[in-house]
């Protein structure tokens, strides 16, 4: 059984006004990934949760067992972006079977999973897995659409699940 599941949403997209573009992993343009911005958070995102120095700092989240980021779909990619190099550092292929409404599936496999599970979605779905998790918590949580800058953090308590928001803290002008 997974000991703890770490939510993230996908690195910062595209916007609507076309002022902030997104690109690929060589640089090259392509609306359906991350911004220059989202590709540093992609990267900074690393040592949030695998800090050099082992020991010298608290880390926020623990280290992923297995890592899920919702599938590829015709107008995005930015989840499974978003967490590959945090993926290749740990050794570790991204599940990304399924789609944004498959939670039922993705939850059912996530709860299989023997350690720490990272999962990396997009901010439609993600209120609807905390409820799954936490189905007594009231008021249900919401994910803002331009928040790209937290995670939840989702622990044992009894036969649910206990929800606390981190602050990732990565780059400038992340909210505290």
């Amino acid at each position: 059984m997974a000991t703890s599941i770490t939510l993230l949403r996908h690195a910062e997209k595209p916007d609507d006004a076309g002022t902030e573009f997104g690109v690929d992993a060589h640089g090259r343009p392509d609306p359906r990934g991350l911004t220059a911005r989202g590709w540093q958070r992609a990267g900074a995102l690393v040592r949030w949760i695998v800090p050099l120095g082992m020991g010298i700092a608290p880390v926020p989240i623990p280290r992923p067992q297995a890592i899920f980021a919702v599938a590829p779909a015709p107008t995005s990619v930015r989840p499974l972006l978003t967490v590959q190099p945090l993926a290749k550092l740990l050794g570790l292929e991204v599940d990304d079977r399924f789609a944004s409404e498959q939670v039922t599936e993705l939850l059912q496999e996530v709860h299989g999973v023997p350690g720490a599970v990272l999962i990396c979605w997009r901010h439609q779905n993600m209120p609807e897995i905390a409820r799954r998790l936490c189905p007594d918590l009231v008021p249900a949580p919401q994910w803002n659409q331009h928040c790209f800058d937290q995670a939840w953090l989702f622990t044992p308590a009894g036969d649910s699940w206990m929800l606390r928001q981190l602050a990732q803290q990565l780059l400038p002008g992340d909210t505290g």
